[in-house]
């Protein structure tokens, strides 16, 4: 599905994203499970068109109990969003391209895996 997933131009606005993701995606309604660990991958150019309201929603989501791991893909991402986004320091990743994502796929899952 993400593979099939087309880009429609416009800005960066991580912090709807995030929104949608507590709101939506990780409820039970939406099969989210006691006892199961939520997960958000979070890739992003870095840059949100408005950062407060993405630090905002990532808090509120990592409160709800998501853990989020934020991937920057791209030349010009903003290390300090990244690291506001993610659930700890150690959750942020970097990529130039989206091919990059093979390289890191296994360092990701060694981390949240623990």
């Amino acid at each position: 599905a993400i593979l099939s997933t087309s880009y429609n131009g416009g800005s960066t606005n991580t912090g709807e994203a995030l929104n949608k993701a507590r709101t939506f995606a990780f409820t039970s309604a939406n099969g989210a499970r006691s006892g199961v660990p939520k997960l958000a991958l979070v890739l992003t150019d870095g840059q949100s068109n408005d950062r407060s309201y993405t630090v905002q929603e990532a808090g509120l989501l990592k409160n709800s109990g998501v853990i989020v791991v934020a991937i920057g893909v791209g030349s010009q991402t903003d290390d300090i969003e990244l690291k506001a986004i993610a659930t700890s320091p150690s959750y942020v990743y970097n990529v130039k391209n989206f091919q990059g994502l093979d390289n890191i796929i296994y360092n990701v899952s060694n981390t949240v895996c623990r």
